[in-house]
């Protein structure tokens, strides 16, 4: 039985749009995660198996969660892609989660119409910069001493990407907050191709998410 490497994320890490994670006919993303996408590369560089968790449209907080409720061995590597600090979401139990992202202001396919009624509602009330970017340090903090304290080897990467869902002084803020324990390793996040939805890392962005994974691991 070989290794396992785990990656968590959102869609990027699930890979959303790419060829092998794409239902051409509804126009939605595949109902398993990618073998395209920067877990199984990883992995497969690596000669372990790979556990791609990745949470489409998934919060960091969201993120945290799965990670603190999954079961590990002992010689599992989990990495784990942050995502945008402007998301949010509200867990009303394991399996119902309502999730707050400044895309779904708007109604699009797949996202239903109470869904646009909450994420408008939170943006224009509730949302703020300061206390998003702690709230998000603190999941991550969390679930770093979580997998420290199981003795689980961690990575934690993040977009070198400023200004995109709402996520605009994040970077600067988690250079100046003394509490942060986490050690960010930043992923260029240039599109040197699209998914067939258009909007995600292809296939060539992909490669290179895993080319510079495997360069801090």
């Amino acid at each position: 039985m070989k290794d396992r490497l785990i990656g968590f994320g959102c869609s990027l890490t699930y890979g959303e749009g790419l060829p092998d994670c794409w239902d051409s006919k509804e126009k939605i993303r595949g109902a398993t995660p990618s073998n395209l996408s920067w877990p199984t590369l990883v992995s497969n560089e690596l000669n372990k198996d790979c556990i791609n968790l990745g949470i489409c449209g998934a919060s960091n907080k969201e993120i945290r969660h799965r990670i603190v409720n999954t079961d590990y061995r002992k010689n599992d590597i989990v990495i784990i892609l942050w995502t945008y600090f402007g998301r949010g979401c509200i867990l009303k139990n394991d399996n119902q989660i309502i999730r707050f992202h400044p895309r779904r202001v708007n109604r699009y396919p797949g996202i239903s119409t109470e869904e646009v009624k909450y994420n408008r509602l939170y943006y224009k009330k509730f949302y703020d910069d300061y206390n998003h970017n702690v709230e998000n340090l603190v999941y991550i903090n969390q679930a770093k001493q979580y997998l420290d304290s199981i003795g689980v080897k961690n990575y934690h990467f993040c977009f070198d990407d400023k200004g995109i869902d709402n996520s605009t002084v994040w970077h600067e803020f988690k250079n100046n907050c003394k509490w942060n324990n986490v050690h960010f390793n930043h992923l260029p996040y240039e599109k040197i191709d699209l998914g067939i939805d258009g909007d995600h890392p292809g296939v060539e962005s992909q490669k290179e998410f895993s080319i510079n994974i495997l360069k801090v691991i």
